[in-house]
C-alpha cells in the first residue's frame, strides 16, 4: 500500500525565512488543504513542557479542522481527537450554505485566539478553510 508522509514543519521552510525560502513556501500553501482533507492524518499531538498546545498553533488548528473536515482522523487519530476534547467528523461532510456560514464564523473565532510565529498566515489559513 501506499503512505505519504508529510511532517509540515520539517517539510515547509519556517520563519524567519528567505526570500527563495518565502517563495518556496508560499507555492506550496495552495496545497496544504489538499494534504489533510484528501489522506489519513496521523496527529503527533504532544508539544514540549512550558510551550503552547497542539490547537493553541494556528497552523496546527488549521491542518486539524481540515483533515477532520475531510473525513481523514478516524483511521489513525481517533483517541488524539478525542483527548484533544473533540469529536471526529464521520459520514458525509455536505453543508448547507447557513450551515457553512456558522461553521466559517466559527472557525473564524477561535482562529483569532491561536498563535501565528508571522500573524499575517491567519489570512492564509483562513484561505485554506474557506478553499
Amino acid at each position: 500500500w501506499d503512505l505519504v508522509v508529510f511532517f509540515d514543519f520539517c517539510c515547509l521552510p519556517q520563519a524567519p525565512r528567505s526570500e527563495e525560502d518565502e517563495h518556496i513556501f508560499r507555492r506550496c500553501l495552495p496545497h496544504m488543504g489538499m494534504m489533510f482533507s484528501m489522506f489519513p492524518t496521523l496527529i503527533l499531538h504532544e508539544v514540549l513542557p512550558g510551550l503552547h498546545t497542539y490547537l493553541e498553533s494556528g497552523w496546527c488548528y488549521c491542518e486539524f479542522e481540515t483533515a477532520n473536515l475531510g473525513k481523514q482522523l478516524s483511521e489513525y487519530s481517533s483517541d488524539v481527537v478525542s483527548s484533544l476534547g473533540r469529536a471526529v467528523q464521520e459520514g458525509r461532510a455536505d453543508f448547507d450554505d447557513r450551515q457553512m456560514e456558522e461553521y466559517i464564523s466559527n472557525f473564524e473565532g477561535e482562529l483569532a485566539q491561536k498563535r501565528f510565529v508571522c500573524p499575517g498566515d491567519s489570512a492564509v489559513v483562513l484561505r485554506i478553510i474557506n478553499a
